[in-house]
């Protein structure tokens, strides 16, 4: 599970829900790691995988911080989403 910083939104629009999926979906060929399931919601999301040879921890920096500059570039702002 994660939250947007100061319970703000992760996924403001279509644009962002669309591209967090895709970082998502490059889960299993990138690291290796299987999505049993996935809630998104505006302000945070729940995510069941399992990591078979990758590092959980690995797996979720790359995407946060994937996610995080696409983000502030967006919508002009510094630090974490």
């Amino acid at each position: 599970m994660s939250r947007g910083s100061g319970g703000f939104g992760i996924c403001r629009d279509q644009d962002a829900r669309c591209r967090f999926l895709s970082l998502v979906s490059e889960f299993p060929e990138r690291f290796g790691a299987g999505i049993h399931a996935l809630l998104l919601m505006d302000t945070q999301y729940h995510l069941l995988m399992r990591c078979r040879c990758a590092d959980l921890s690995q797996t979720l920096r790359w995407q946060q911080t994937i996610d995080s500059v696409h983000f502030n570039w967006a919508y002009p702002r510094r630090g974490l989403v």
